[in-house]
């Protein structure tokens, strides 16, 4: 696996852990390794979990994009 490849795996599973645990958030459901952040308290944890997901987002557009034009 090349570190294109990795890097898109590692934004996806950014994307979709941290939205997963937003949604979970939500109903009052927490995972289980992100109980530490969920006890911060809702607001900073939810804040993390946002940038953590736009992260992910991020990370797989740039790594998408072809910027070879040279």
């Amino acid at each position: 696996m090349d570190k294109r490849a990795a890097g898109l795996l590692l934004g996806f599973l950014l994307f979709v852990i941290y939205l997963l645990s937003i949604i979970l958030s939500l109903v009052g459901v927490s995972l289980t390794f992100l109980k530490p952040l969920d006890d911060l308290g809702f607001l900073f944890s939810t804040t993390v979990k946002g940038l953590m997901l736009f992260g992910g987002i991020i990370l797989v557009y740039i790594l998408q994009t072809n910027n070879k034009n040279y």
